[in-house]
């Protein structure tokens, strides 16, 4: 004999009316009712979601930030990357001083991979200048590439060259780490190294704009700043006279167009005047 198999059923009674007349009743079995709950409740979850996900409730939930919270998170990024890489550059152009002071001749570069190598064997990344500004170079390299003026003032046993024609506005102060002096010209002056020597650094810093500095026998070190152009490059063997900028205004210290210089010697700073009659 076969054995009937025993299934139990729930019933849902509803009254209609006060005088049980009426009354529905349904059933259903176990199964069947455990599916109707599953089904109710995958439901009440899919709606859970699409309200958490589309409503202004997600950004209270902490890991859901809003789109305005995202471009700001970018923002900060962008702010951290520019400014490790400016303290990079930084750290590069320090150590090359240092690496001059002690009579290295090690120049530390940054070619295409962060790594460092010396200065005859790497050529540094250079900026590519318009048709216009090469053309403008090569006349004013052509008319000026020398100063045909003697020097003008003997410092000891040393001779310097003034770096341009112009007014000093502001003067070498130390107190106020003002290392240099300030010296206000035409659009589009040529400057002129004060001494023939090697450039250690050309280039763009945040500060400073455009800025070259060129070391020199007996641990000289001049330093050009807020240029609107460069006519040499790091390595390059520079003359006496010899042009190597253009005057300008770049860099958020600087508040107008003038050439900032300053002479080093032995790791202290020397006051420009007592070198050079300006």
């Amino acid at each position: 004999m076969s054995k009937k198999k025993h299934q139990a059923y729930y019933r849902f009674i509803k009254d209609y009316d006060s005088s049980k007349e009426s009354i529905l009743i349904t059933q259903f079995k176990a199964q069947k009712l455990g599916l109707i709950i599953l089904g109710f409740g995958f439901i009440v979850f899919i709606i859970s979601m699409l309200i958490f996900f589309f409503t202004p409730i997600k950004k209270m939930a902490p890991g859901f930030p809003d789109h305005a919270t995202k471009l700001n998170v970018l923002h900060i990024q962008h702010k951290l990357d520019s400014i490790s890489r400016y303290s990079h550059e930084q750290e590069q152009y320090i150590e090359n001083i240092k690496n001059i002071l002690q009579g290295e001749n090690t120049i530390l570069i940054e070619a295409s991979g962060s790594q460092t190598s010396e200065s005859d064997t790497t050529k540094p990344k250079t900026i590519t200048p318009s048709k216009t500004e090469v053309d403008f170079r090569s006349k004013v390299e052509e008319k000026d590439k020398f100063n045909t003026l003697e020097p003008t003032i003997k410092y000891s046993k040393y001779s310097f060259y003034k770096p341009i024609e112009g007014i000093i506005t502001d003067k070498f102060n130390p107190k106020i780490k003002h290392y240099g002096i300030d010296i206000v010209s035409t659009q589009n002056e040529p400057i002129k190294a004060i001494q023939g020597g090697t450039v250690v650094f050309s280039g763009w810093t945040s500060e400073d704009g455009y800025v070259i500095t060129i070391q020199h026998p007996n641990n000289f070190i001049s330093i050009y700043k807020h240029n609107s152009s460069l006519m040499k490059s790091l390595g390059d063997n520079v003359l006496s006279g010899e042009v190597i900028a253009l005057i300008g205004n770049t860099g958020e210290l600087s508040q107008g167009q003038h050439l900032h210089i300053e002479i080093w010697q032995n790791g202290y700073p020397v006051d420009p005047e007592k070198l050079i009659n300006f």
